[in-house]
């Protein structure tokens, strides 16, 4: 019989092994990490030979899990491509902690009360899955390989260190999203598909405090070029294309550069992508940004990434 796969932070090993040994009371087979590698490659190629041969992997949510990166990879590499998913919620979501959304989605079993847990539906589901053959993948935007999964990984370590430096703080009107739920987005996988190559140009007098936002780009191949002001950007794009323009609004030059810029390249370049990446979030400010010839003006890391990597995607 196919294998399934066990996805638990070590903190929850002995739910885990109790799972284990049910699982395998029944003729089930099952693949589980029992090393304690915290990272590196043997980790790494260890956690990718069970995650390729296993159809079934079963995600044990609990506060521990929520918070573990390895547990995070091993769910996003199994729903991207196109295993069959089954968490399983050991913890009552609480004030510190929450299920991901992409989880949430899934059907979970409860086995809070684990003595008297779903067990059997829990086997239905998993021999259903593999009978039927439902694990295997159904689309191309479902299937993605070890390294678009490290990407995101790394990706999301970036956006979440731009989203904690951020000020202001977003408020809670704002569209905000974890950084996975952006990442594992069809648009933004497309836009990492026709990453090579694809180079954008970064406008602001004070490129040190977008470190963190580049990085998020540059985990998924994306190269930048910085200029400092509006006079040197107009001089590059003299004489190289890009694929995206992000710039923020006001520099030395003046407080509203970014409009000025806008305006420039526009009178000569109608196509390239123009963003806006300034202070303010505000419906008034997009939609101003937006009537003026840019794609879109945000001060979110987050919708930073999901607009330029749409964009990249949705170009030949």
């Amino acid at each position: 019989m196919d294998q399934v796969f066990i996805s638990y932070s070590k903190k929850d090993r002995i739910f885990a092994r109790v799972l284990e040994l049910e699982l395998e009371k029944r003729d089930i087979s099952v693949w589980v990490d029992r090393s304690d590698l915290k990272s590196g490659e043997p980790w790494m190629a260890s956690i990718d030979q069970g995650l390729v041969s296993c159809p079934v992997v079963l995600v044990v949510l609990s506060a521990n899990s929520a918070q573990s990166e390895y547990v995070t990879y091993e769910w996003a590499y199994a729903i991207g491509s196109g295993k069959c998913v089954i968490p399983l919620l050991i913890e009552e979501e609480s004030a510190s902690w929450s299920i991901h959304p992409r989880l949430k989605a899934l059907q979970y079993r409860n086995f809070v009360q684990q003595i008297d847990g779903p067990w059997s539906a829990l086997f239905e589901d998993i021999e259903r899955t593999i009978k039927s053959g439902s694990h295997k993948p159904k689309t191309e935007t479902e299937n993605f390989s070890r390294e678009n999964v490290e990407e995101i990984l790394a990706s999301a370590l970036a956006m979440y260190e731009a989203n904690r430096k951020q000020k202001p703080k977003p408020s809670e009107d704002d569209d905000a999203r974890s950084p996975l739920d952006v990442l594992l987005k069809p648009s933004t996988l497309a836009g990492a598909q026709k990453k090579k190559g694809a180079k954008v140009l970064w406008v602001d007098d004070r490129p040190d405090n977008n470190i963190h936002e580049r990085k998020m780009f540059e985990a998924f191949g994306v190269q930048f070029e910085l200029s400092t002001s509006t006079q040197n950007a107009l001089e590059k794009l003299g004489t190289e294309e890009y694929s995206a323009i992000i710039s923020d609004m006001g520099r030395k030059e003046g407080s509203l550069e970014g409009y000025n810029l806008l305006k420039q390249l526009r009178a000569k370049d109608k196509e390239t992508p123009y963003f806006i990446y300034a202070g303010s979030n505000s419906a008034e400010h997009k939609r101003e940004a937006i009537s003026k010839g840019a794609q879109g003006s945000t001060n979110r890391p987050d919708n930073l990434l999901d607009m330029v990597m749409a964009s990249i995607g949705s170009t030949d």
